[in-house]
């Protein structure tokens, strides 16, 4: 690697009763071939039988910790301030990602991701941009999945806000672009597969995520600013010169 150091990943695991996939993420994590790691599971008192399956791990989890919280940023929040590593993530694949996060200087990477549906069988993915502006948050999302955030983004930006209960991810995307300008990059793999029937799965039809939403849009955007983008035609309008500026402005 020419002498330079190879960034330490901390991954985390934010659950509740999820006898039913702890297991296959746990199994997907430590079969990484990436060797400098550490793996931290913040499990939110589960009832069901996910403790007995993550102490079946033993120290291959290099810290777990069950006890009650008031929601998935909370819990998260806890993760973040245990871990030790300088990129911290959620289940991702390491190795191939390693040396272009080295030479990167951008605080926060993102990508694609794979949506399946086990009971269905269904298999849906999703891309996200190298476009990446305040308004393309507006209607669209970054992926906390496939997100690679420097530890130093969280010390500059702040933790997750824990009065959210499902949009709390995209609350920080937004006040890290927005606020703090933290550097951003979009990696152009799909780094996560991820099973359906979290808690936020039921995606815009969930009430909660929709209030989460309208509040957030109302802290970030201007009434003006969300006129313009809750018009298909002008958003879609404005996404095409923003594309075309912004490779003007790359080639330059």
């Amino acid at each position: 690697m020419g002498g330079l150091t190879m960034p330490k990943f901390s991954i985390i695991t934010v659950c509740r009763n999820a006898e039913r996939d702890i297991g296959r993420t746990i199994n997907s994590v430590l079969g990484q071939d990436f060797p400098d790691y550490e793996y931290i599971i913040i499990d939110g008192a589960s009832t069901d039988n996910t403790i007995f399956i993550v102490k079946q791990y033993g120290k291959k989890i290099t810290k777990f910790i069950s006890e009650p919280d008031t929601g998935i940023y909370q819990a998260m929040n806890k993760g973040i301030k245990w871990a030790a590593g300088d990129l911290l993530l959620h289940e991702c694949i390491l190795g191939i990602m390693a040396k272009q996060i080295e030479q990167n200087s951008a605080e926060i990477l993102y990508g694609d991701i794979v949506k399946v549906d086990l009971t269905k069988g269904d298999t849906l993915y999703f891309s996200s941009t190298k476009y990446l502006h305040k308004f393309y948050l507006y209607q669209k999302i970054i992926f906390h999945q496939t997100a690679f955030i420097k530890k130093q983004a969280f010390k500059k930006v702040g933790l997750y806000d824990e009065s959210f209960s499902l949009a709390g991810d995209h609350e920080w995307f937004l006040r890290a672009l927005t606020k703090y300008k933290c550097g951003y990059f979009y990696y152009d793999y799909c780094a996560v597969l991820f099973s359906a029937g979290g808690i936020s799965s039921g995606g815009l039809k969930n009430e909660k995520l929709q209030q989460e939403i309208r509040l957030i849009k109302n802290k970030y955007y201007t009434w003006l600013e969300r006129l313009f983008c809750s018009c298909d035609l002008f958003y879609a309008v404005w996404a095409f010169l923003y594309k075309i500026w912004w490779k003007y402005n790359a080639k330059n």
